[in-house]
């Protein structure tokens, strides 16, 4: 994704005529990395994991509503079921989270309010959030957890004091609102905030042990408070959320007072599990850097566009990826698929990037001048399962190969070598950290941040599964059809009611899924060092299907209770498409262990972003960098942080400021670095993996 945003920045009309020409060299035959998805077996769709866009995510949103535009869909494909980028996501404000209550289970959900704001506006009308919206917010928030909470009979105490503890709260803050306004900077207004929901909190506090919604309610103000006092005592609107990144985010919300039940609370835990914060895939180490995770809930919850979550109404291939490609083929890109980069090559003056090596692992038919990657499907342009074969110079052979595998055996049709100035002039190195040892040698042993960078950066396996039943979601036992929960068990600790996605599925059986689910969760495999031995996939694979069929045949009835016999026994004939009524139908459906190198998610660590390196400072002249993994100011796994990167390593080659085109308020003080650079005409090769 970071690839194709700097290739969409290089591209874009007011800086085109700066730049020559753009190729995208990329492994294997689809686009998107760990946002790769394709169509399979009766054209359902296959992710890596589960994908939420959230609802601050302007430049990512932006894009997409960029790409859109100039597809223009309703021109050029209106027999397309997506059009506009409004038929591509949609608003998922209900979010549900498991809470344990005297070892008793129970899944809480709350339907978020959402805004009239769009993500993405032009950069000249995205909304600054005043002081006064982050009142207002933090309040409908307050408001939000206590109207989705089960108080019980309205005439429990507990329920009456609450209640007006919690309208006392709005009646206060209704007041002080033309106070607020007043208030220059912002900073100030904080404390009137703290001290209501401290007074709450307090009043709350011996109402904790005999009611869950209390608990639930009083941990939020705990998190609300704490946060709030935190950032006035430590500075951190003049220092920088970055100066409290050494500290664990539970360290730090418990240093200024917020309770253990608190730190270790359903809502505490979530975090963790949305950034995959677990240390080796071990649920039970966790890290996550303090002023990251402040600024990310703020983000999160203060700073949502429209909706706190946004869902994809088709694969993100399919709405994402295919829709990128083919707008930057009309901006003249050219992409070369089916080529992995070998080794990045130093100059003889350890400076500069000289060349580089890439395998081509197939040729194309004789007449094919560009690889097609995409098939029409139902009208809406997807990525296949499979290679097209009429387009290469290869047989049904390399369909039993995986060409963006790390442990790939087919030998490569031959090797490309590249060369500076003669071949391209700039490179942006589109690839994971994770990776990077395997490529990146010389640079490491030039460059000690590199090595460190390279050394001291952490990634985790992940593993997913997506589940499409017969039966409807109510007849399982869910009501809360459309809602994404995590903090349940850990073996797949988070998953989403994805059935909205059925009908663009548009099956062919006759016994059609009516109710369609994803799982993901972190995955305990070390990484992986050997490319020539394939069993390491296969190992893992074996894990995360053994984990898969345990947590169904004895955590899933927590969510479906009407899947199971009396006696307990999950009805594997359920499963649409099954041919078998155990757990061998399974196999007919879809499982990923995502520990390629590419694959590995990219943690967020305490002190770890000391050694990333900024997007316009590989240290290499003619080299720059894109990927979630970088320094770009949002340094976190996700979607929004990897056009962050993208925009800036465009950017860098085209010797313009650092937060061009960027907005969100991200930390990207700091001029360009003083190295030698390229900023004249030339070409430009993106590599994106």
């Amino acid at each position: 994704m970071a690839g194709l945003t700097a290739a969409w920045r290089l591209t874009d009309p007011e800086v085109r005529d700066q730049v020559d020409s753009v190729t995208v060299y990329q492994r294997g035959f689809r686009l998107g990395g760990k946002g790769a998805s394709s169509r399979g077996f009766d054209g359902r769709i296959e992710e890596h994991g589960l994908h939420i866009w959230l609802g601050y995510y302007d430049n990512a949103f932006r894009l997409m509503r960029e790409c859109y535009g100039e597809l223009d869909r309703a021109s050029s494909r209106p027999e397309s079921p997506i059009q506009t980028w409004l038929d591509a996501f949609q608003p998922a404000p209900q979010i549900g989270l498991d809470v344990c209550h005297e070892a008793s289970w129970s899944t809480w959900t709350a339907v978020f309010s959402t805004n009239d704001q769009l993500p993405g506006e032009p950069l000249d009308e995205t909304p600054v959030v005043t002081a006064v919206d982050l009142l207002r917010r933090s309040l409908r928030l307050v408001m939000d957890f206590y109207q989705s909470l089960e108080w019980g009979p309205e005439t429990r105490p507990e329920h009456r004091v609450a209640s007006a503890a919690t309208s006392g709260v709005v009646g206060v803050a209704t007041a002080l609102e033309g106070e607020l306004r007043r208030l220059v900077p912002a900073v100030p207004s904080l404390a009137p905030l703290a001290n209501l929901t401290d007074a709450v909190r307090s009043a709350l506090m011996p109402l904790v042990a005999a009611s869950p919604a209390a608990q639930r309610l009083w941990q939020l103000l705990d998190v609300v408070t704490t946060q709030i006092k935190g950032m006035v005592r430590d500075d951190l609107m003049g220092r920088g959320f970055s100066s409290i990144d050494h500290l664990d985010y539970r360290e730090w919300i418990a240093g200024h007072g917020a309770s253990p039940e608190t730190t270790e609370s359903a809502l505490v835990r979530g975090l963790y599990n949305l950034a995959f914060s677990h240390r080796g895939g071990d649920p039970h180490q966790t890290a996550f850097p303090a002023g990251l995770g402040l600024f990310l809930s703020l983000k999160t919850f203060f700073d949502f566009k429209g909706s706190i979550f946004w869902k994809m109404q088709a694969g993100m291939g399919d709405v994402v990826m295919a829709p990128l490609y083919e707008a930057l083929r009309q901006r003249g890109v050219r992409f070369e698929f089916f080529h992995r980069v070998e080794e990045l090559h130093v100059g003889e003056d350890q400076t500069s990037i000289s060349s580089i090596t890439m395998g081509r692992q197939l040729k194309l038919t004789e007449g094919v001048e560009q690889y097609n990657p995409l098939v029409d499907f139902d009208g809406l342009p997807c990525f296949p399962v499979r290679p097209d074969l009429e387009q290469l110079q290869a047989d049904e052979a390399i369909f039993d190969h995986n060409f963006e595998s790390f442990w790939c055996s087919w030998p490569d049709a031959d090797t490309v070598e590249l060369e500076r100035g003669v071949d391209f002039d700039e490179v942006i190195l589109a690839i994971p950290v994770g990776m990077t040892q395997h490529l990146a040698g010389e640079l490491m042993a030039a460059d000690p941040r590199w090595e460190d960078m390279v050394t001291t950066m952490e990634t985790v396996g992940t593993q997913a599964f997506q589940l499409w039943l017969t039966a409807d979601e109510k007849t399982l036992g869910w009501q809360e059809s459309g809602s994404t929960v995590t903090n349940y068990v850990d073996s797949y600790d988070t998953w989403a009611s994805m059935s909205h996605l059925l009908p663009i599925e548009n099956s062919g059986l006759a016994h059609p899924p009516k109710t369609l689910a994803y799982f993901c969760s972190s995955m305990a495999f070390d990484a992986i060092d050997d490319r020539t031995d394939p069993t390491q996939l296969a190992n893992a694979r074996q894990r995360a299907t053994d984990e898969a069929i345990s947590y169904i045949e004895s955590d899933l009835g927590h969510y479906w209770p009407g899947a199971y016999d009396n006696d307990g026994t999950f009805r594997w004939n359920l499963l649409a498409g099954a041919e078998t009524d155990d757990h061998t139908a399974f196999q007919s459906q879809f499982l990923t262990a995502n520990v390629d190198p590419s694959d590995r998610y990219v943690q967020a660590l305490p002190h770890a972003s000391a050694v990333r390196l900024r997007p316009d400072d590989a240290g290499f002249a003619g080299l720059h960098l894109a990927g979630d993994w970088t320094d770009c100011g949002l340094n976190a796994g996700c979607i929004e942080a990897a056009v962050l990167s993208g925009v800036q390593a465009a950017n860098s080659v085209l010797g313009l400021p650092r937060a061009a085109r960027i907005s969100g308020g991200y930390p990207l003080e700091g001029a360009l670095t003083s190295r030698t650079k390229h900023t004249g005409t030339g070409k430009t090769a993106d590599r994106h993996d």
